[in-house]
C-alpha cells in the first residue's frame, strides 16, 4: 500500500474513532440526563429570548426582536425533538444518530441566534438617549460606569466589548476597595471591643444603682430658673443656667446624709438635663459621663483608676473613635488592648496611661464633640486629693467641656471650688424633707396608730422635719423607727417621746441605735462591722456578700475542706444562709443592710442569690462612726485576726463554688478573688504590724494557705478527673486562669510555696524554707516570684498602706536568708512600674526601686488613714533597711543605675517637658524626697554616691540629648522651685508638677536644650542600654 493511501486510511480510521467516541459520549449523556448539556444551555438562552418583553416604542428593536424570536422558536423546537422521551440504551442510540445528523443545522441556527442577540443588545445600548439622561434627575442616581458606557456608545468612541471590559475592571477595583474598607472596619470594631473590655469592670455602675431614687416629687427645685433679684437672696447658683450656657465646674456640697448622691442621680437620669445641655453647645454631639465614688466599695469604686476607666469606657461607647487615640501613641496602650481578650492584671491600665488617654481625648476631640461629666462623692475618694482635683481641672480647662461634682464641704474642696457656681443641699431641701416625711409617715400612722386628730400628725411631722436639719439619712432612719413604733401600737405621746429621745445628729442617732441593742448582741454586731471595715481597708476587688459570711461558718467550711459540693445545693446550706441573714439583721440594729437582689435561676438558686446579696453599712457615716467608736484598725488585735480569717475563708469558699458550675465570677475576675483571699491571709497579725514572731497569725496563715492550695488542686481535678498533669501548678494554663500572671510566671509558680511567695505569705514561706527541703537552685525563681507579687501589689491595690506592703518585704527578706550564689548585680530587661520600659536594670536595682516607691506611696496613703499605727511605718522602714543591708553584704553595687521617666506640667492639662534621667539609689531618695537617715548611711558606708543626671528631654514632639551642663542647670531649676510651685502629684508612671507658667529660668533651660540635635526613640533606648556604670 502506497504511503498516501495508508495515510488516508489512518486518517479515516481516526475520524471514525473520534466520531464514535463523541457519539458514545452523547449517548451516555442522553441516557443519564435525557438531553445534551450544550442543548440545555441553548434552550435556556432561547427560552429567555422568547420570553423577553416586547416594546412598541422603537420599531427597529421590535422588528429585530421578532426575527430573533422566530429563530429561537425554530431552534427550541428542534432541540426538544432531540431530547430523550424514553429511557433505555436503544432510544439513546437512536437519538445520538439524529443529533449527529442535525448538528450542522443546529450550529447554523445557534450562530444566527447569537448574531441576532449581539445586534439586539447593541441596538438597545445605542438607543439610550443620553441627552435626555443629562437633563433628568435620574442621571444623579446612575452608576458612573453605566453613564460612561452610554456616553461612549453614543459618541462611537469605543466598542461594546471595550466598554464592558473597562466596566468590569472598574467593578473589580470597586469590589477590592469595598473589601479593604470592610476589613479595616472589622479591625476597627475589634479594636474598639478590646478597648471596652480593657476598661470595663463589674462594679462600673454598681454604686449608682444602689443609690435610692428620689422620693416622688422631690429634687425638682434643681431645675428652677433664678432671675437676677432672686439670685441675690437665695444661697445658690443657677444650676439650670449652668447647664444651658456655662462651662467650668459646678459644685454641689452638703452635710453627710443630706441627699447629695440622690440629687446627682436624679439630675443624671432626667431628660430635662439632656434638653438643657442641648442648648449649651448647639450643633455639637453631646457626650455625658458620670462616676459615683464609694469609700465602702471595691478598690476601683474609690480610686482614680476606677474613675478614669469608667469615664473612658462611657466615652468609648458614645464615641467609638476613641480607639484611634489608643492604637498609636504608647506601647502600654497597645499592650492593654492586645491583652484584653485574656485578662491579665500585670498588663492592666496604669493611672498614667488612663490619664494620658483622657487628656488626649479632651484636647484633641473634634470640634463637633462637647462633654459634660458628673462625679459624685469626691470626699469618698481614697488617695491623693491633689491628683483628684487635677483630673477635675482637666475638664475645667478643656474646650467645650464642663463638670458637675459633689462632696461634703471639706476644706480642700471649699478652697478649690470657692469661685465656682455652687449650692448647698441642706439649705434647699426643706420642701423635699417635708414631702418625703408626709408621704412615707402619714399612711403608716393612719393605718397603725390611734392618733387623735390630723393636728397630732402635723405636729409630729413639724418636730420631725425640724430635727432632721436637712439630713435625709437621719430622716429615713427616724421614719423607720416611728413606723415601727406605730405598728407596735404606740400612742401619740409615746411617738413624741421616741422622737424626743433620739439625738438630732447622725452620729448621735448611731449611738442611740447601738444603745437600744440587746447587750448580748453588741459584740456580734461589732464583729460583723469589723469584717466589713477590714475588707474596705484591704481594698478588696470584690464586695462582701451574704454568701461570703456563710462560707466562713463552721459547717459550710468543713464541707468545703472535704470538697463536698453536693452539700451546697441542699436545703441544709440554704438554712445556714437564712439563719445568718436573720442574725445580721437583728444583731446590727439597722447599721448594716443586705441588698435584696433576687436572681432567678434554675439550679443552685439559693447559692447564686446569696452571692449577689451584698452586705454593707447603711451609709458611709455609719462605718465611720463604728470605726471611731470601737477603735477598729487594720492592724494590731486578735479580733482583727479573726476578721481577716473570716474574709479569707469566705472568699476561698466562693472561689471554689465559682468554678464548679455556679458561675459566681466572670472568667477574667477569678484571679481577683484569689488575690483578695491571699491579701487577707498575708496581712494577718495578732498584735501590731505583721512580723515573724507572731505564733497565732503564723499558725492561722499556714493553715489557710494550705487550704487555698488544696482548693485549687480540687478544682483542677474536678475540671478534669484525668488531667495530663498530676498537680495544678504543673499546668501553666490552670495557673494562668486563677493567678493571671504574665508569660514568665507560670514557669516560676511551680509549687504551693512559690504561690505563697507571690502573695507575700511570709509565715508560710519561712516555715517551708526552714525545713531545708526546698531545692537551693530554685530559690532564685522563688525570689523573682516574690518580686513580681510585690510589684503587682503596688500596681493594683488602692489605697496602698504600709501594713499591706510589709508581708511582701518580709517574704523577700526570708528568701534572701536562704539564697546561695545569688548575683544581685545581674542585669535583665524589665518593664517595671515607673522605671523606663524595656531598659536594663539589676535585680538589686529593681528591688531597691520597689522598696522606695512603696515607701513613698505608703506615706501618701497613710496620711489619709489615721488608724494606721506609727509602729507600722517604723516596721516597714526597718524591713527596707534590713533587705538593703542583706543585698549589700552579698555584693550589691550601691551605685547601680536606675532609669526614671519624669513628666513636668506647666498646667494640669499641658505637658511642658518629659525627661529621662538616670539615678543612683541615693539619687532616687533625693528625687522622691525620702528622708531616711539610716538608709542613706547604709548606702554611703558601702560606697554609694549621689547621682542624678537628666539624659534626654522631650519638648513638643521631639527628643533632645542633654549634656552635663544642661542637666545640672535643669536639675538646679527644679530643685529651686518652692514646694507650692512644685506641688508634685505622684502616680504610677510619671511625676506631675504644677509649675508657675512664669518660671523664666525653666523656660530658658528648655530653650537651650531645644537647640541640640534631635534623637530618635530607638537610639535613646540603645544608648541607655549601652551605658557603663560610671558612677
Amino acid at each position: 500500500m502506497d504511503p498516501v493511501t495508508a495515510f488516508s486510511l489512518a486518517a479515516g480510521i481516526l475520524q471514525v474513532v473520534d466520531v464514535s467516541s463523541r457519539a458514545l459520549a452523547h449517548c451516555r449523556e442522553l441516557c443519564r440526563d435525557g438531553s445534551l448539556a450544550e442543548h440545555r444551555d441553548t434552550i435556556e438562552v432561547t427560552d429567555a429570548l422568547v420570553a423577553t418583553p416586547r416594546t412598541q416604542d422603537d420599531i427597529e428593536i421590535v422588528t429585530l426582536s421578532s426575527k430573533c424570536t422566530k429563530v429561537a422558536e425554530d431552534l427550541l423546537a428542534e432541540l426538544r425533538k432531540l431530547g430523550l422521551e424514553q429511557s433505555g440504551l436503544r432510544h439513546a442510540i437512536t437519538k445520538t444518530v439524529r443529533v449527529m445528523r442535525r448538528k450542522a443545522f443546529l450550529a447554523e441556527k445557534q450562530g444566527l441566534l447569537e448574531k441576532y442577540r449581539r445586534v439586539l443588545e447593541t441596538r438597545i445600548f445605542i438607543r439610550l438617549d443620553t441627552r435626555s439622561l443629562k437633563t433628568t434627575q435620574d442621571i444623579q442616581s446612575l452608576e458612573q460606569g453605566v453613564q460612561a458606557l452610554a456616553l461612549g456608545l453614543e459618541q462611537g468612541h469605543v466598542t461594546v466589548a471595550q466598554l464592558l471590559a473597562n466596566y468590569h475592571r472598574q467593578l473589580h477595583e470597586h469590589i477590592d476597595r469595598k473589601l479593604d474598607s470592610h476589613a479595616k472596619a472589622e479591625d476597627d470594631r475589634l479594636t474598639r471591643t478590646r478597648l471596652l473590655d480593657s476598661l470595663f469592670f463589674p462594679e462600673i455602675v454598681a454604686r449608682e444603682e444602689q443609690i435610692a431614687e428620689a422620693f416622688d416629687g422631690t429634687c425638682r427645685w434643681i431645675f428652677d430658673s433664678l432671675d437676677d433679684q432672686e439670685s441675690k437672696t437665695r444661697p445658690w447658683s443657677d444650676f439650670r443656667n449652668w447647664l444651658e450656657t456655662e462651662n467650668g465646674v459646678y459644685w454641689i456640697s452638703g452635710k453627710p446624709g443630706a441627699g447629695k448622691s440622690t440629687l446627682m442621680k436624679y439630675v443624671m437620669n432626667k431628660d430635662h438635663t439632656s434638653q438643657l445641655l442641648a442648648n449649651w453647645e448647639r450643633g455639637t454631639d453631646l457626650i455625658v459621663v458620670s462616676f459615683f465614688f464609694w469609700t465602702a466599695g471595691t478598690a476601683l469604686q474609690k480610686s482614680c483608676t476606677g474613675l478614669l476607666r469608667s469615664l473612658l469606657y462611657q466615652i468609648a461607647t458614645q464615641w467609638p473613635e476613641l480607639a484611634n487615640l489608643v492604637t498609636s501613641p504608647t506601647k502600654e496602650s497597645r499592650d492593654v488592648i492586645e491583652a484584653s481578650s485574656s485578662w491579665n492584671p500585670l498588663k492592666a491600665w496604669t493611672d498614667q496611661g488612663l490619664l494620658s488617654l483622657l487628656n488626649r481625648f479632651l484636647n484633641e476631640k473634634p470640634a463637633n464633640i462637647s462633654v459634660c461629666a458628673f462625679v459624685d462623692g469626691l470626699d469618698e475618694f481614697v488617695g491623693d486629693e491633689e491628683y483628684l482635683l487635677h483630673m477635675v481641672e482637666l475638664f475645667n480647662q478643656s474646650p467645650q467641656c464642663k463638670i458637675c461634682v459633689s462632696s461634703r464641704p471639706e476644706q480642700a474642696f471649699r478652697q478649690e471650688f470657692r469661685l465656682c457656681p455652687q449650692l448647698s443641699v441642706q439649705d434647699l431641701n426643706r420642701e423635699d424633707i417635708q414631702q418625703m416625711a408626709a408621704g412615707r409617715l402619714i399612711p403608716s400612722l393612719q393605718r397603725h396608730s390611734n392618733l387623735k386628730t390630723e393636728g397630732d400628725i402635723d405636729l409630729l411631722l413639724d418636730e420631725l422635719i425640724e430635727k432632721a436639719s436637712g439630713v435625709f439619712l437621719w430622716l429615713d432612719l427616724m421614719i423607720k423607727d416611728l413606723i415601727r413604733g406605730s405598728k407596735n401600737g404606740d400612742t401619740f405621746e409615746e411617738l413624741q417621746l421616741r422622737l424626743a429621745r433620739t439625738p438630732d445628729t447622725i452620729n448621735g442617732l448611731y449611738a442611740h441605735m447601738l444603745q437600744k441593742l440587746d447587750p448580748l448582741y453588741v459584740e456580734e454586731c461589732v464583729h460583723y462591722c469589723r469584717v466589713l471595715i477590714t475588707a474596705e481597708e484591704l481594698g478588696l476587688q470584690a464586695p462582701i456578700s451574704l454568701l461570703t459570711f456563710a462560707m466562713a461558718e463552721r459547717e459550710p467550711w468543713n464541707h468545703l475542706v472535704d470538697f463536698d459540693l453536693a452539700y451546697f445545693a441542699e436545703s441544709g446550706f440554704n438554712s445556714v444562709c437564712q439563719v445568718l441573714e436573720t442574725r445580721l439583721t437583728s444583731r446590727c440594729g439597722g447599721l448594716l443592710e443586705i441588698e435584696n437582689h433576687q436572681h432567678k435561676t434554675l439550679d443552685q438558686e439559693a447559692t447564686v442569690q446569696y452571692f449577689a446579696r451584698r452586705v454593707d453599712f447603711v451609709h458611709r457615716t455609719a462605718m465611720e462612726y463604728v470605726q471611731k467608736a470601737y477603735a477598729i484598725s487594720p492592724v494590731g488585735s486578735s479580733a482583727l485576726l479573726e476578721a481577716k480569717a473570716l474574709v479569707a475563708r469566705g472568699i476561698i469558699g466562693t472561689l471554689a463554688l465559682s468554678d464548679t458550675g455556679y458561675n459566681l465570677y466572670r472568667f477574667q475576675f477569678l484571679p481577683n478573688a484569689l488575690m483578695d483571699s491571699m491579701l487577707a491571709i498575708s496581712t494577718m497579725s495578732s498584735s501590731g504590724a505583721p512580723s515573724d514572731n507572731d505564733e497565732p497569725a503564723k499558725s492561722l496563715q499556714i493553715g489557710l494557705v494550705e487550704q487555698a492550695c488544696q482548693t485549687l488542686q480540687n478544682l483542677y481535678t474536678f475540671r478534669d478527673p484525668n488531667p495530663t498533669k498530676k498537680l495544678f501548678f504543673d499546668d501553666p494554663t490552670f495557673v494562668d486562669r486563677f493567678v493571671a500572671c504574665d508569660s514568665e510566671y507560670p514557669r516560676l509558680l511551680n509549687s504551693g510555696l512559690s504561690i505563697a511567695a507571690l502573695f507575700g505569705c511570709h509565715h508560710y514561706v519561712q516555715s517551708c524554707l526552714s525545713t531545708g527541703n526546698f531545692p537551693a537552685d530554685r530559690v532564685p525563681d522563688l525570689l523573682k516570684a516574690a518580686l513580681g507579687g510585690f510589684e503587682r501589689l503596688i500596681r493594683n491595690r488602692s489605697p496602698s498602706y504600709f501594713f499591706s506592703f510589709i508581708p511582701s518585704v518580709l517574704t523577700i527578706q526570708a528568701i534572701l536568708r536562704y539564697t546561695v550564689d545569688l548575683d544581685p548585680n545581674h542585669y535583665s530587661t524589665i518593664e517595671s512600674l515607673r522605671l523606663r520600659p524595656n531598659t536594663y536594670c539589676t535585680l538589686w536595682g529593681r528591688l531597691f526601686y520597689l522598696l522606695i516607691f512603696s515607701y513613698h506611696i505608703g506615706l501618701s496613703a497613710s496620711s489619709t488613714m489615721q488608724q494606721e499605727c506609727t509602729d507600722t511605718k517604723q516596721k516597714f522602714t526597718w524591713c527596707c533597711l534590713e533587705v538593703t543591708q542583706q543585698l549589700l553584704l552579698i555584693g550589691a553595687n550601691p551605685n547601680t543605675r536606675l532609669v526614671l521617666e519624669v513628666e513636668i506640667f506647666m498646667k494640669p492639662s499641658v505637658s511642658l517637658a518629659r525627661c529621662w534621667m538616670d539615678l543612683s539609689p541615693l539619687g532616687l531618695l533625693d528625687q522622691w524626697e525620702i528622708e531616711n537617715a539610716e538608709l542613706e548611711a547604709c548606702l554611703r558606708s558601702a560606697g554609694g554616691v549621689h547621682h542624678k543626671r537628666i539624659r534626654f528631654v522631650k519638648i513638643g514632639k521631639h527628643w533632645y540629648p542633654v549634656n552635663d551642663i544642661q542637666s545640672q542647670r535643669l536639675n538646679q531649676v527644679l530643685d529651686d522651685l518652692d514646694a507650692e510651685k512644685r506641688a508634685f502629684i505622684w502616680i504610677l508612671g510619671s511625676e506631675y508638677g504644677g509649675l508657675d507658667p512664669n518660671t523664666d529660668a525653666l523656660r530658658s533651660v528648655l530653650k537651650c536644650i531645644a537647640e541640640n540635635d534631635t534623637i530618635g526613640f530607638d537610639e535613646m533606648t540603645a544608648d541607655i542600654n549601652s551605658w557603663e556604670e560610671s558612677f
